[in-house]
């Protein structure tokens, strides 16, 4: 999950408390506690792209109604992911009208306002998101967001840390909470440390 900020004093490789959300514990008492991201890039009219260091929620589907003849249906624009991510700042696809698809948000909240006061939700900055495909798959339109998914591209730019590849790497891998592991997200365990599987916005790309 990658949020826009204005970036005030941050510099790349920076780490940061931002927001508060369900973590350790278990399911009868999750802990609710700061939310440490990493900051990406900061770019220079002052905003930071930064990235969660943990998988915080899952369970839900980026479109459960796929259909693998259908490029629609792989296009973050039309994901139930993003709806989740946004919640009330949630704006529309500009091609709803094409692709006739009802985007819904399976859960009864949203990880914007379970994540953010309003006040901190206010400190981040929509973002016009690019949505390119990899692959040969059929490229969606450029969004609006102030939440999403890191894209194919970001996740083997070596600026933000990731390694140049489509192999298994140390540098892609991201601890999971108990509280997204009570949501259903498919992991591994190493040691006593539990790692999660996370999603991209791309279509027809995937980086392990």
């Amino acid at each position: 999950m990658v949020p826009v900020l204005p970036a005030m004093a941050l510099t790349s490789a920076d780490v940061v408390y931002y927001g508060t959300y369900p973590q350790s514990g278990t399911s009868a008492d999750f802990k609710v506690e700061p939310v440490l991201w990493r900051v990406l890039e900061v770019s220079g009219d002052k905003t930071a792209l930064m990235l969660s260091e943990k998988i915080l929620d899952g369970g839900v589907s980026f479109n459960p109604d796929y259909s693998d003849t259908d490029p629609y249906y792989c296009w973050w624009s039309e994901s139930q992911i993003r709806k989740f991510l946004n919640g009330k700042e949630y704006v529309g696809s500009v091609s709803a009208d094409v692709t006739k698809i009802t985007v819904r948000n399976p859960k009864t909240y949203s990880f914007y306002e379970k994540a953010f006061s309003a006040g901190e939700g206010g400190g981040i900055i929509k973002a016009a998101v690019d949505n390119s495909s990899t692959r040969g798959a059929t490229p969606g339109p450029k969004t609006t967001d102030k939440i999403f998914l890191l894209s194919y591209a970001d996740a083997k730019n070596t600026a933000y840390g990731f390694a140049n590849d489509d192999n298994s790497s140390s540098s892609r891998k991201a601890e999971l909470t108990g509280y997204g592991a009570s949501q259903g997200v498919m992991s591994n365990t190493e040691g006593n440390k539990k790692y999660g599987y996370w999603w991209l916005r791309s279509p027809g790309g995937s980086v392990y």
